[in-house]
């Protein structure tokens, strides 16, 4: 699972692209096959307090030859496994905490979990797509073209 944030002057598929070379010595011709597959919204607790957090979320199928390898030192391991043994990982302590929600997204998209086998399924889709943005627009002042939102200033490109 390769991952990243936003950087200003950025695009997210440029993003994407960014960080699939520098996690996983992912090529560009590999790249092309990559596919949008929407976004997970949620809410991250560190030791710093309670975040809102959306990540965007890309399916990228890779030759089963391929062998990922971390080219900037972010990334302690990666590991090949079967879908149905990602959801036992989603609980280890050394699982990413903000991987579990992009993880548990693919595999309700894939049919791995679903309202048969997990009983807080809507619960669960839910909570993956808190919908961060009405939550926070009271929290908005606008001044010319920057927003600052909750102690962070942004450049507003709308």
């Amino acid at each position: 699972m390769v991952g990243g944030g936003l950087s200003v002057g950025h695009g997210i598929f440029e993003t994407a692209y960014k960080e699939a070379m520098e996690e996983a010595s992912i090529p560009p011709e590999l790249m092309k096959n990559l596919v949008s597959a929407g976004c997970v919204s949620f809410f991250f607790e560190s030791e710093r307090g309670l975040f809102p957090n959306t990540e965007f979320v890309f399916d990228l199928e890779l030759p089963l030859d391929f062998i990922p390898e971390n080219a900037d030192g972010e990334v302690e391991t990666f590991e090949l496994l079967p879908a149905e043994q990602c959801l036992e990982k989603l609980f280890c302590a050394d699982f990413k905490t903000t991987s579990v929600p992009v993880a548990l997204d693919f595999l309700i998209r894939h049919g791995l979990v679903t309202p048969e086998n997990e009983k807080e399924f809507i619960r669960v889709v839910e909570l993956l797509h808190v919908p961060l943005q009405s939550i926070y627009s009271h929290n908005l002042v606008h001044t010319n073209d920057i927003v600052k939102e909750n102690g962070t200033t942004r450049v507003n490109n709308v």
